[in-house]
């Protein structure tokens, strides 16, 4: 079978991928392998069904405990899925081995894997040659679907799977990506439920979210389509109270909060804000994280305006939704440009020191906001 590769996370968007492979489904035939990996779980976890629901379309119901495989490969042995992938379908002409949280293909350090895929010098990774030469052979109609959070495209396991399958990257590369796929899910599943939702309620649905192209945040986002909708009878359209009244802040919009805090020097609100991420079981990396980008987007919009700029272009330059970076801009006039850059480097101060073991992370960013707060 000639090698099909649908790569995502570049110029493709994980959106645009998924559709593409929605129609490939269903106007294609069937390949033996699928391997599904990247940051957005929510389209691994569809693309996994939509292909298994392709290839045992019109089993019996009481044949698909024998045809449809499902299995963690955290326990299962490679000697077990090879006896799966090499028994033809039971009484029927199609089966599914589904492999989840796969670390076959992940590189021994990748950056993106979860630490459930990574490896350990104390736990070496199992001969995978025997896999990679399967490959390509199963009996007729079992196909082969892997769940993984990396993938090492140069690893012999990886090139096994190009010349016979498909490797989807469910990831974005930028933000704004991210962003723009999830308006286009909201605005169309808000039409297909008779709503509509205005321009500024989308944003603060986004921003409160946390969209981003670092975290899954789809799952999340339909969780909160739904919600909305039936708070509006189905009917009508939603606006930025419906939003704020009903969706719960993300981190990053609760780090929005702490720097709005800091721009009107209300030391009480700021650590509010921060002690409540820490309640909320946030990592105070992750917090310093968000911060320290936040503060770089406000010091840049500082420098274009002063330089001249004006707020619609200084917002269309930062990217993203025009709301959203509407607020940025705002909120950068009220801080002057050495402050910030004072923030900034104290920042990354605080995280060479915690990752280092020579500071506490939470105590010292509470710190740097009580001292930037008071002057």
């Amino acid at each position: 079978m000639s090698m099909f590769i649908a790569m995502g996370g570049g110029n493709v968007s994980a959106l645009t991928l998924y559709q593409g492979l929605l129609k490939d489904l269903s106007t294609k035939p069937l390949l033996p392998i699928y391997v599904l990996y990247g940051i957005e779980e929510w389209y691994i976890e569809q693309a996994a069904k939509a292909i298994t629901n392709r290839a045992l379309q019109g089993t019996d119901d009481s044949l698909l405990p024998f045809n449809l495989i499902e299995v963690d490969a955290r326990a299962t042995s490679i000697a077990r899925l090879m006896q799966e992938l090499t028994t033809p379908p039971f009484m029927v002409s199609a089966k599914v081995v589904r492999v989840e949280n796969c670390p076959y293909f992940a590189p021994r350090q990748s950056k993106g894997a979860r630490k459930a895929d990574a490896e350990t010098e104390d736990e070496p990774r199992e001969d995978l040659a025997p896999l990679a030469g399967l490959l390509g052979t199963f009996p007729r109609g079992v196909t082969l679907i892997c769940e993984a959070a990396a993938v090492d495209m140069r690893s012999s396991l990886a090139n096994a799977v190009k010349k016979h399958g498909a490797i989807h990257n469910f990831s974005y590369q930028k933000r704004a990506d991210a962003l723009r796929d999830a308006q286009a899910v909201l605005s169309k599943e808000l039409h297909r439920l008779g709503l509509s939702i205005q321009p500024r309620a989308s944003a603060e649905l986004l921003q409160l979210i946390g969209v981003d192209e670092k975290t899954p945040h789809l799952r999340q986002l339909w969780q909160e389509i739904a919600k909305l909708a039936a708070y509006k009878g189905y009917s009508g359209v939603i606006g930025v109270e419906d939003v704020v009244a009903l969706t719960p802040r993300s981190a990053e919009a609760k780090v929005f909060l702490v720097t709005d805090a800091l721009s009107q020097k209300n030391k009480a609100t700021a650590l509010r804000h921060v002690r409540q991420l820490w309640q909320d079981g946030e990592e105070p990396l992750m917090v310093l994280a968000m911060l320290a980008r936040h503060i770089r987007q406000l010091l840049l919009a500082r420098e274009m305006l002063d330089e001249g700029l004006s707020a619609d272009e200084v917002a269309k330059a930062l990217g993203g939704h025009p709301f959203v970076t509407g607020k940025v801009v705002a909120a950068s006039r009220t801080f002057d440009p050495a402050r910030l850059r004072e923030m900034l480097v104290s920042c990354f101060d605080i995280d060479n020191k915690g990752k280092s073991g020579r500071a506490d992370i939470a105590f010292a960013l509470e710190r740097l906001i009580v001292t930037f707060a008071c002057t």
